[in-house]
């Protein structure tokens, strides 16, 4: 059994096996040892049929594995403007899907805009969770080629793809039902055609996010709304040329094969070349399983960042419409800024923290720094505008106190923390750790919203305890991971 320990304290690196210590007095001296044929044996060893597998050994051999790539070369990738290309993309996919949001109503009826809404909550409810698939990916991906890996990622293709296209399929049957729709097998066709084109747009992505190839990058994620935004564009300018609504088909289906348009293009504006040249680290099998933590998180993820507002409405049966309508878009509002840039850079630091596991612990500690910076001058610019704000919204919408708006700033501060916790325990590999962290949120967030308290006090303590808890599990599992492989060493 191979271990690779990076002696933070000084420029050492040693490779310890059962029988022998190298010691490497500097960096460059790792390029004339083939350290990665050793970690490349070890993976011929994992997928030797017959072997059985153990899996405590396994997780030490993604350790060495993990190690090895961050000093052989594979970190260069993710150095070089990676966040300059992402974050504009991301900027810009935002922009685009706020946009089709607000074009939807003015091209369809009020009975169809109802269903409409409901099917997109529930397609990109689907679409937040097969992110976790994007994750797992993106961590497994090495820049070194091999044509197991092609192999490896069509089976998995095919598998989780075929799954998620099945589950859109009853998933948007139960949608259809519960809003009595007469368009149910449209709405079931259109979720299952979604959900199986985003799993191989997101199979993709996260080749290009493992290897580092951050223009085609931001192509995947420009793609899909930048395609689906043309559609309702042209979809809007016949709409408006024969002045009449537009059946609610043409939108689903205007919804959805963007997804499978943008695989298309994204498949041959780099990504086929990317799936044939990755390295992955694992067989697809156990990319399978590790997924289904990692889809687990991710669908836990999506309902603390995007549930809250159903919840609110939950625990707010009682009080004036006014007064939930307020705590919605307080709620709403404040966290977007904190929130949404981290969870969307999910891949993005997993992949940062696994290529460089010597500065995982620095960048969270700005990062975590910087959330915080920004977290406290929120909470000032809210206690200092709250009144000015509640003024120009009442009497439609009454603002909760200014210690809520404050704890909301605060929460939002703590999912961002936690979202770092928790890309740097998947990049590790602690796929339980990974996943338990934020089911512990999830669920901390149902059960807190059950308390016998006043509205605003189970507000405050429903959106800060789960994160508190959640981020606490992210960290004792970093940690006690952490001394487990000091103690391999």
């Amino acid at each position: 059994m191979v271990f690779v320990y990076m002696n933070l304290t000084g420029r050492d690196l040693r490779l310890n096996s059962m029988e022998s210590i190298v010691t490497f007095e500097t960096l460059a001296d790792i390029r004339n040892v083939d350290c990665c044929k050793r970690v490349g044996e070890l993976h011929d060893a994992r997928e030797r049929p017959g072997r059985k597998g153990n899996p405590r050994e396994e997780d030490a051999l993604d350790t060495g594995a993990a190690s090895a790539r961050s000093v052989n070369g594979a970190s260069k990738p993710h150095r070089d403007g990676g966040l300059a290309r992402v974050i504009p993309a991301l900027v810009l996919s935002s922009v685009l899907g706020y946009g089709i949001q607000l074009l939807a109503p003015f091209l369809l009826g009020s009975l169809e805009y109802v269903e409409f809404s409901a099917f997109w909550s529930a397609l990109f409810l689907g679409v937040a969770a097969l992110s976790g698939v994007q994750n797992e990916v993106a961590r497994s991906s090495l820049p070194e080629g091999s044509s197991a890996a092609a192999e490896s990622l069509r089976r998995y293709a095919v598998v989780v793809g075929f799954g998620a296209a099945v589950g859109g399929a009853i998933g948007g049957a139960v949608v259809g039902g519960l809003l009595g729709s007469d368009d149910s097998g449209e709405i079931a066709v259109a979720m299952a055609l979604g959900l199986g084109g985003f799993v191989i747009l997101a199979i993709q992505t996260g080749t290009l996010y493992g290897a580092g190839r951050w223009t085609g990058v931001a192509l995947a994620i420009i793609a899909d709304p930048g395609l689906r935004a043309l559609v309702f564009l042209a979809i809007a300018a016949f709409a408006l040329a024969g002045s009449d609504t537009v059946p609610l088909g043409t939108l689903l289906l205007a919804t959805v094969l963007p997804f499978i348009g943008a695989a298309i293009v994204v498949w041959w504006g780099g990504g086929r070349a990317t799936v044939r040249a990755v390295f992955i680290e694992q067989t697809w099998a156990r990319l399978l399983r590790n997924s289904f933590h990692t889809v687990a998180a991710a669908t836990a993820l999506g309902f603390v960042a995007a549930g809250m507002p159903l919840v609110i409405a939950a625990i707010g049966q009682g009080e004036e419409p006014s007064v939930i309508a307020g705590a919605v878009l307080a709620v709403v509002l404040l966290r977007a800024p904190l929130v949404s840039p981290m969870l969307a850079l999910q891949s993005y630091l997993t992949v940062t923290f696994r290529d460089a596991p010597s500065l995982a612990r620095r960048r969270s500690l700005l990062l975590t720094a910087g959330l915080l910076l920004a977290g406290g001058i929120a909470a000032l610019a809210v206690a200092w505008g709250a009144q000015v704000a509640d003024d120009l919204l009442s009497p439609l919408y009454t603002l909760p106190p200014v210690w809520v708006l404050v704890a909301i700033v605060f929460a939002a501060a703590l999912v961002g923390i936690q979202s770092i916790a928790g890309a740097a325990a998947l990049a590790r590999g602690s796929h339980r750790v990974y996943s338990l962290g934020w089911v512990t949120t999830a669920a901390g967030v149902l059960v807190t919203a059950l308390l016998p308290l006043p509205f605003e006090v189970r507000l405050t303590v429903a959106l800060t305890l789960p994160v508190a808890v959640g981020l606490a599990v992210h960290l004792l599992g970093l940690s006690l991971a952490g001394r487990r492989r000091s103690h391999a060493v």
